[in-house]
């Protein structure tokens, strides 16, 4: 009857010490939505980290566990499991008559501590003086660390050639269709070489544009294109880059948006009294309660806005468990008692003050651990 005594006693602090172990951990930062931006850069490249954290003072940007920025791509460490809405708009292209930016929007289910790669589209670079040339917009991507996209608005053409003799129809906006069968670059206008020169394609998320020096895909990097040689930048007035985001440079024809697939740069091939602008970049969008239509932004940077809709919060019920509470425990032979946890847990049990007269063994099952 003494052992009896000391195993009951066993069980009876094995209530007390019962403890809930949860994989869902509380947010690592205050966060309800913010709006990642170009943070007041333009051209062909994107912010530093300096610039983002003047452009944003949140509580979590100057901490580089949450938030960094590498070559203008941004990383946000995601601070909750839970829901979020994630708005990617890219850029609209260069000129008046620039094309817009798609707007994607969706919803996702984000796991705490995730890092996911944020390149906010920057319009094109407009040139000249009397007679004006215009880049195309950059794409806006969200993606995983692993380079898997999640969400891309594609950016707008820009606009041809404008002046007091040439006028320009407006540039492709860029799609609003998701298209994840195509993150490919896309083509240079065609057209003869002379000073000016056709519109630069776009760069796609895995490809990059036609031209030289050409837009770079979001995967290597993104930068936007450089006019050609042909172009004479001394002469046009300065290099009508493509916008960070793959947008294509422009020329007499409009360069292209950049996107999950690249647009098509202008031809150097004037209708009249026209040159045609770029068309517009693609765009893709994994997520659920889809809302995908075309910005209104001509000539002006993108923007990502991602929003805390439900937190999974951490589950903070204990756990319930049963076990035989009394049982005859013949002297020196082994007897078997079963607790059984509603969920995983951790189970510690003490022999009570006679323990050394008998040893309780440690055993493990697939979801309740002894020890």
């Amino acid at each position: 009857m003494r052992t009896k005594k000391n195993v009951l006693a066993a069980f009876i602090l094995a209530a007390a010490h019962l403890s809930l172990v949860s994989s869902v951990q509380a947010a690592t930062y205050v966060f309800t939505s913010h709006t990642f931006s170009n943070c007041a850069t333009t051209g062909q490249s994107g912010p530093t980290q300096a610039s983002c954290r003047t452009a944003y003072s949140t509580t979590w940007d100057g901490n580089d566990s949450y938030f960094t920025v590498t070559g203008g791509i941004q990383s946000w460490t995601v601070p909750a499991n839970g829901t979020y809405t994630i708005r990617a708009i890219g850029a609209g292209g260069a000129g008046a008559a620039g094309g817009n930016g798609a707007s994607m929007t969706g919803t996702f289910t984000l796991t705490q501590g995730s890092i996911l790669k944020l390149l906010v589209g920057q319009t094109g670079v407009t040139v000249g003086s009397g007679d004006y040339r215009y880049g195309g917009g950059g794409g806006s991507f969200v993606a995983t660390s692993a380079n898997v996209a999640i969400i891309v608005g594609g950016g707008g053409g820009g606009s041809g050639i404008t002046s007091p003799s040439y006028v320009s129809s407006n540039g492709g906006d860029g799609s609003n269709n998701p298209s994840p069968a195509n993150s490919n670059g896309g083509a240079a206008g065609t057209g003869s070489s002379g000073c000016g020169g056709q519109g630069q394609g776009g760069a796609g998320f895995n490809n990059n544009g036609t031209g030289v020096p050409a837009s770079q895909a979001f995967t290597n990097g993104g930068t936007g294109g450089t006019g050609g040689s042909d172009q004479c930048p001394g002469t046009i007035g300065g290099t009508p880059y493509g916008g960070f985001g793959g947008g294509g440079a422009g020329g007499n024809g409009g360069g292209a948006g950049g996107g999950y697939y690249g647009g098509t740069g202008g031809n150097n091939t004037a209708t009249g009294s026209s040159y045609p602008p770029g068309t517009g970049g693609g765009s893709y969008n994994s997520g659920t309660s889809q809302t995908n239509t075309a910005a209104s932004n001509r000539n002006t940077a993108g923007s990502i806005t991602i929003t805390l809709v439900a937190e999974t919060l951490p589950d903070t019920t204990p756990p319930t468990f049963t076990s035989a509470d009394t049982f005859n425990s013949p002297e020196n032979q082994t007897s078997v008692a079963t607790i059984i946890a509603s969920e995983s847990a951790t189970i510690t049990i003490y022999g009570g003050e006679d323990q050394a007269k008998f040893s309780i063994s440690k055993l493990t099952d697939s979801s309740t651990a002894l020890s």
